[in-house]
């Protein structure tokens, strides 16, 4: 555990909390902001992404990381099984995500496969290493991926998407799946009982130093708003 990431990470000055907010047409672009901030404020030396889809998010990261940051993408680069399904639309294919890399002018690595197999690996990478987890959406691929990274690297943080705080869900303050989505009639989003049902073994676990973005930005603010916000957003793990 990196104690200088945790001062970082959970004392650091706040100067755009209108990166928070439940405007829809916004919410987008918010992920990948706060993912470039998270690496600049660790001074990630290694970044890497589990579930590329698009590889939007990971051209993005591209734009903002020094160009010394090495890149990694984690993805199946096919139809999933429905049980993993996080996306409706098919990710982009291996070949093309390496025609979009081939000119990038860093160290850059596509690793295709599953995560149960591709993430048991040596990771030699520089620390820290800013993860962003948001690959196959069944519990045992979700815990297989966080496990595998959290073991194997060194410090950082590991940005896990989908994420339900449990605690929240205790106090009662909103519903089970929050204000972004219509559970019971957009069966497409049920997906999040995986990782909510991982969220709370972890909150068990007190080797685990696990946060909420709303934890920092609303700096305890816990209105309706702030508390949409927290639901189906960013768990924080420090390495």
């Amino acid at each position: 555990m990196n104690d200088n990431i945790r001062t970082k990470v959970f004392e650091a000055p706040i100067t755009n909390k209108d990166w928070l907010t439940s405007d829809s047409t916004r919410f987008p672009y918010m992920k990948p902001m706060l993912l470039s901030w998270f690496a600049e404020l660790i001074s990630a030396k290694t970044y890497i992404e589990i579930g590329l889809y698009k590889m939007h998010t990971f051209e993005y990261m591209n734009s903002k990381l020094e160009n010394d940051v090495k890149m990694i993408g984690y993805d199946l680069f096919e139809q999933p099984s429905e049980e993993e399904l996080g996306c409706i639309d098919p990710s982009i294919s291996y070949d093309n995500g390496m025609k979009l890399i081939q000119n990038w002018n860093r160290e850059v690595e596509l690793v295709k496969g599953d995560t149960n197999i591709t993430l048991q690996r040596d990771f030699q990478v520089d620390s820290p290493t800013l993860v962003y987890l948001d690959g196959g959406h069944s519990y045992g691929t979700v815990k297989s991926d966080f496990w595998n990274l959290y073991n194997g690297l060194d410090s950082g943080l590991i940005i896990m998407d989908d994420w339900i705080n449990p605690d929240v869900l205790e106090r009662g303050f909103i519903d089970k799946y929050g204000y972004h989505y219509n559970y019971s009639a957009t069966t497409h989003y049920r997906f999040m009982d995986t990782t909510w049902k991982l969220a709370k073994e972890l909150h068990r676990d007190d080797s685990i130093t696990i946060s909420y973005i709303s934890d920092i930005f609303n700096e305890g603010d816990k209105t309706e708003e702030s508390m949409s916000n927290e639901m189906e957003f960013f768990g924080i793990v420090l390495i």
